[in-house]
C-alpha cells in the first residue's frame, strides 16, 4: 500500500480499498462499493464525524448502514443511548469520492471518579466497524480530535487486520426457512424439535404487539430475570425510548396461560432482513412447561410472515450451555472480536 497523510485523510491507490473491502459486505450487503475501485487512479479516504442534527447526512449513514451494517450501526441509537444514560454519541465514517465506505459509531462515556472512554456501542451485542480497512485511520482521529483513557469494541463478523482480540463469545445467527412449515424440522436437535411440537400443544396464547402494557408485563418479566442473576436492570425508561425510537420494528412476542397472565416473552427489533433477539425472559417454572419453546416457535413464525431471512439469537460464549442450546437450536455462530486500545503518549495501542 502507497500512502500519505493529511490532514484528516490519507491518499492511497485503489489498491488500498480493494485489499478493505468487508466480507461482511460481502456476505450481508451488496457489491455497490467496488465501484470506487474501477479506476487506477489515486483517490482521498477522509476521516469525518457524522452531523447527527443533519437530517441529510444521517440520512446518508442509514442508508449505508441498511446495504453493510447490523442494527447496533442505526444511527438511532444515539438518541436513544443520549437521552436515557447520557452517553455522548461520536459516529464517525471515512468518505472517499462524496460516498461513505467505512462506519465506526462511537459513545464517550464519563467514568464515576474521572476519565472517559469510548464504547462501540454499550449496550449492544456487538458492533464496531463497516469495512475495517481503515481502522488505523480512525484509533489517529480519535487520538488526534477525542483523546480518551480507553476505546472499547465489540467487533462483528471482521477481525481489525492481525491485531490480538479476545474471541471467547460469539452471536449466534440462525437462517429461517422460507415457510413457516419448516421451523420445526430447520432444527438440528431432535429433542428440541420433539419439545417444539409438544410446546404448541400447550394452552398457550401467543401475543405479539409493542403496546404500553405488553411492554410493562415484559418489563416485570426482564426485572425478575436481571434479579435472580444479580445483574443491574436497564430502566424502563430505556425500553419506552427504544420503542419510540424504531417504532413497529419493535416487537414483543409473549405467551399468556390459560388465566390471561403473561408467563413469558421476547423483545425483537427487526433490521435489515433480520429479527434479532434482544431479551428474552421465562421463568423457571414456566419454562419446564416449555413456554420458552411455544415462545420460539412463534418468534420464528413472526419473523417469517414478515419477510425476515434470519433471526439473531444473541451473543454468548463460545462454549457451555448457552452456547450448546442456540446451536442445537439450528443456530450458527459468527465471530465476534473483542479490543481495548489504551491511550499512550503516541496513540492509541
Amino acid at each position: 500500500m502507497i500512502a500519505k497523510l493529511v490532514t484528516l485523510g490519507v491518499i492511497i491507490h485503489q489498491e488500498y480499498l480493494a485489499d478493505t473491502l468487508s466480507p461482511f459486505n460481502s456476505d450481508y450487503g451488496d457489491d455497490s462499493m467496488k465501484k470506487y475501485l474501477s479506476h487506477p487512479y489515486e483517490v482521498q479516504m477522509i476521516i469525518k464525524s457524522l452531523n447527527l442534527s443533519d437530517k441529510n447526512e444521517v440520512g446518508k449513514w442509514d442508508d449505508f448502514v441498511q446495504k453493510h451494517g447490523q442494527l447496533y450501526h442505526d444511527s438511532r441509537w444515539a438518541d436513544i443511548l443520549q437521552s436515557v444514560y447520557s452517553f455522548e454519541p461520536l459516529y464517525l465514517y471515512a468518505e472517499e469520492a462524496g460516498a461513505i465506505v467505512s462506519a465506526l459509531p462511537l459513545f464517550c462515556i464519563k467514568k464515576p471518579f474521572g476519565g472517559s472512554e469510548i464504547v462501540s456501542v454499550p449496550h449492544s451485542d456487538a458492533s464496531g466497524l463497516i469495512n475495517t480497512g481503515p481502522y488505523r485511520m480512525y484509533l489517529d482521529y480519535l487520538y488526534e480530535h477525542v483523546p480518551a483513557e480507553s476505546i472499547k469494541i465489540m467487533q462483528f463478523m471482521e477481525p481489525l487486520g492481525d491485531l490480538p482480540a479476545n474471541t471467547s463469545e460469539v452471536d449466534i445467527i440462525k437462517d429461517l426457512p422460507q415457510t413457516a412449515a419448516g421451523i420445526i424440522d430447520s432444527v438440528s436437535d431432535s429433542q428440541k424439535r420433539s419439545y417444539f411440537r409438544k410446546s404448541l400443544k400447550k394452552s398457550y396464547e401467543v401475543v405479539i404487539s409493542n403496546d404500553s402494557k405488553l411492554l410493562s408485563e415484559f418489563y416485570e418479566l426482564y426485572l425478575d430475570k436481571m434479579n435472580f442473576f444479580g445483574t443491574p436492570p436497564h430502566p424502563f425508561s430505556y425500553f419506552s425510548a427504544i420503542r419510540e425510537a424504531v417504532g413497529d420494528a419493535c416487537t414483543i412476542i409473549a405467551a399468556k396461560d390459560s388465566k390471561g397472565a403473561v408467563i413469558g416473552a421476547m423483545l425483537c427489533i427487526g433490521f435489515n432482513r433480520m429479527l434479532n433477539s434482544l431479551w428474552f425472559a421465562v421463568p423457571a417454572v414456566h419454562r419446564e412447561n416449555l413456554a420458552n419453546y411455544f415462545i420460539e416457535y412463534h418468534v420464528r413464525e413472526y419473523a417469517i410472515t414478515n419477510g425476515y431471512s434470519s433471526f439473531n439469537m444473541g451473543r454468548s460464549e463460545n462454549k457451555g450451555s448457552n452456547y450448546d442450546f442456540k446451536v442445537g437450536m439450528g443456530g450458527k455462530p459468527v465471530p465476534l472480536y473483542r479490543y481495548r486500545f489504551e491511550l499512550a503518549s503516541d496513540g492509541y495501542r
